[in-house]
């Protein structure tokens, strides 16, 4: 069964998220998955943007929800993030529709 079907299968706990998140970040940074602190930031583990935005589209799959690509940045720890999007958050959203939020 693949993320995407699972997803829809119904909603992810913040457990399983988190899970996702801390194995998914060892693998990409080579590190224990145990060496993980819930509450320390990704950022500090190596994370640098590219591996933010990657893991958005992998959260994305997983939950099969729009995922913004900043997220880790506006929920730096695993725990908060974790948190986040099993209330079902998706991130920072710019509404095209208002002159003030344009660049």
């Amino acid at each position: 069964m693949t993320i995407a079907a699972t997803a829809k299968n119904g909603a992810k706990s913040a457990s399983e998220i988190e899970t996702f998140i801390a194995n998914w970040t060892a693998r990409k940074l080579k590190v224990p998955v145990d060496s993980i602190a819930r509450d320390r930031p990704l950022i500090e583990y190596g994370m640098d943007s590219l591996m933010a935005v990657n893991l958005s589209g992998r959260l994305e799959d997983l939950l099969g929800r729009p995922i913004s690509g900043s997220i880790v940045w506006e929920y730096p720890t695993l725990a908060g993030l974790a948190d986040y999007l099993a209330a079902g958050g998706s991130g920072s959203e710019i509404n095209l529709g208002k002159d003030d939020d344009a660049w």
